[in-house]
């Protein structure tokens, strides 16, 4: 029986004997590879001297010795970055830096192949993403640049704050311009963030214009149907009405020509593209506001709280030279003229008065006005419809309506 035990313990023995070294290696080799993993990223160096195989360490080794940008460091950079694309030929950052050391290495040849396979693997990657607009911009390849542009903003949002102001800068050139409306057109997520810089920069009221329109705003959707309103205020204050009548009529999808001379004026409702809809005042003090009248028609109630003078409400009109009628009804207006509200018509343009009437004293219930004017034949292609508050030194509780503004022309020659 002891001869048998002892035979087992022997056995057992020389069993341990080749086991334990393998699992000294293996738990070695365990450490070496993790520990290497662990450092890859915060010291690539040290991870490079645990493991010198692990290509996450080389990868990341190889990007930061191409951040030097001299040829030693280039060198250096691209071995590495070589070592790791043969250990993971999948790291699209061992191909994107290899290319950044070979533009250093051979900065007249630029390195398209290893840039494009990088862009293979992913197109998250915003090194890659730089160096196509770097060189579409080189290369006077204006689509590149713009696809590439497209690609970082998508990446992360830093990349719009610090690349962004470039491509706003670049708007104003008409080529790019026209690459833009391509890639506006696909509704890209950094839309909004554009649309702002542009209301900023103005690359010209021409090409403002055609980036709006590429955006493809929709009037039915408010937080849209506010950027619309937005530029076309700003072609309005930069001089030019008529293409801000034109971003009009496409937002809304009606003719220019099929545009009513009055939009609204019944006062039912409102549009949603201020100024050449409605645009109203809306403060403690001085607001108009969508009510009815004493008769239960719809009416613009207009509140005065202190005095103030300003504008209750305006509208932007596009009336041809001739002679027109305006028509509207108004009540519980009280006080002296200067008190009360006014009508104002003027050329957009020079400033030219067209007509300037208060509004009569009505009784609550209401009455009717008529006002007649005319258009000059120049330099008054746009003109501003009006409702200024008067200078009521007491406190007017907001009686005061008008409602059913009607424009006509009256003759045609």
């Amino acid at each position: 029986m002891f001869g048998r035990l002892g035979s087992l313990w022997s056995t057992a023995r020389g069993r341990a004997l080749v086991v334990v070294p393998i699992l000294l290696v293996a738990i070695w080799l365990s450490f070496r590879i993790t520990a290497a993993t662990v450092f890859a990223r915060s010291n690539p160096a040290l991870a490079l001297a645990i493991d010198s195989s692990n290509s996450w360490a080389a990868e990341r080794q190889a990007t930061l010795i191409s951040g030097e940008a001299t040829p030693e460091a280039a060198r250096r950079a691209a071995a590495l970055a070589k070592r790791a694309l043969r250990e993971s030929p999948l790291s699209a950052e061992a191909a994107a830096t290899l290319g950044t050391a070979e533009t250093i290495l051979r900065p007249d040849t630029p390195p398209l192949a290893a840039f494009q396979y990088s862009q293979m693997l992913t197109r998250r990657l915003a090194l890659t993403q730089i160096w196509f607009i770097e060189y579409g911009v080189s290369q006077a390849n204006i689509p590149i640049a713009l696809q590439a542009y497209d690609r970082l903003f998508r990446t992360a949002d830093v990349y719009r704050k610090q690349f962004l102001p470039t491509l706003l800068q670049a708007s104003a050139e008409s080529e790019v311009t026209r690459g833009m409306t391509k890639v506006l057109a696909t509704r890209p997520p950094w839309t909004g963030d554009y649309f702002g810089g542009l209301l900023a920069t103005f690359p010209g009221p021409v090409n403002f214009v055609r980036l709006v329109e590429a955006m493809r705003f929709d009037v039915q959707n408010p937080d849209e149907a506010g950027r619309l309103a937005l530029a076309i205020g700003r072609l309005i204050d930069s001089g030019r009405p008529d293409l801000a009548l034109h971003l009009y009529a496409r937002a809304t999808h009606v003719r220019t020509a099929s545009i009513p001379l009055l939009r609204e004026g019944a006062f039912e409702r409102l549009g949603r593209l201020p100024p050449i809809d409605w645009e109203l005042a809306d403060n403690e003090q001085l607001r108009a506001e969508l009510g009815t009248n004493e008769a239960g028609q719809p009416a613009l109630n207009l509140v005065n709280r202190g005095g103030r003078v300003g504008a209750f409400a305006r509208q932007l009109l596009f009336l041809v030279p001739g002679r027109y009628r305006l028509q509207y009804a108004t009540g519980g207006v009280t006080g002296d003229v200067a008190d009360r509200p006014k009508v104002l018509l003027t050329c957009f343009a020079a400033g030219t008065p067209l007509s300037a009437t208060s509004v009569p004293t009505a009784p609550s219930r209401g009455r009717n006005v008529m006002i007649n004017f005319s258009v000059p034949a120049q330099g008054c292609s746009s003109q501003w419809l009006v409702l200024e508050a008067g200078n009521p030194i007491d406190t007017v509780a907001g009686d005061q309506w008008i409602g059913n503004i009607n424009l006509v022309r009256v003759n045609h020659d």
